[in-house]
């Protein structure tokens, strides 16, 4: 009888030991093989008053050049050889991407897009003449809390309103909330989605026909 009780209890075990692993292994599967990230759509009207933050240390702003992205690496500024092809790329279509520096010092950059907008590498929608979209927003590790990112943002603003543009367009990913903070701050006004959806290297991105709509309205 005892032998038996003990059979069982190792027959029980045993089992729920290889469903515990199954279900470790379908959530490893799922974060590697499937993945779906939502992106909240912002927009900032350039003629409505904007509440201005100041930066903690002094900035100078320029434009990056081709040399610029290449003295960046992956470890510090999130550069890495397929990144810095599609900088080229963009480089080369128009796109500015604006340098924070801090005593000569890369320590943040933007990129700026005319007539389109990223739902994400390689995949964009056309844009109103007087729209401009912000992507790729960066700081340096050890100057993030500075209001750097709010800095770059106010420069760009003076700098689009120059060239007529009325609206700034820019999206954040759901989980990233010290950004969404900033943005909520300075007075971004959340207008739609953007779902990304990742299965087996495939790339499929949604936007809902009543955000497209608004976007491409000018």
């Amino acid at each position: 009888m005892l032998r038996k009780y003990r059979q069982k209890t190792s027959s029980i075990i045993s089992n729920e030991g290889i469903i515990g692993l199954i279900k470790k292994a379908i959530v490893v599967l799922s974060i590697y093989v499937c993945r779906i990230n939502k992106l909240i759509i912002y927009e900032l009207d350039l003629e409505k008053p904007i509440k201005k933050i100041k930066p903690k240390i002094h900035l100078t702003f320029r434009l990056a050049e081709a040399k610029d992205i290449q003295a960046m690496d992956k470890e510090n500024y999130d550069y890495s050889q397929r990144t810095k092809k599609y900088a080229y790329e963009r480089l080369d279509k128009g796109d500015r991407c604006l340098l924070a520096l801090h005593k000569d010092k890369i320590v943040g950059y933007v990129w700026i897009m005319n007539g389109n907008m990223e739902l994400s590498q390689f995949n964009h929608i056309p844009l109103p003449w007087n729209k401009s979209y912000i992507y790729r927003s960066f700081v340096l590790e050890k100057f993030r809390g500075m209001r750097i990112v709010n800095a770059m943002g106010a420069y760009i603003s003076n700098e689009l309103r120059k060239e007529n543009k009325r609206y700034k367009i820019a999206t954040i990913s759901v989980t990233n909330k010290s950004s969404i903070r900033a943005f909520d701050r300075v007075g971004y006004e959340k207008i739609g989605h953007i779902l990304q959806f990742r299965f087996l290297g495939l790339k499929y991105d949604y936007i809902s026909k009543e955000d497209l709509k608004y976007l491409q309205n000018p």
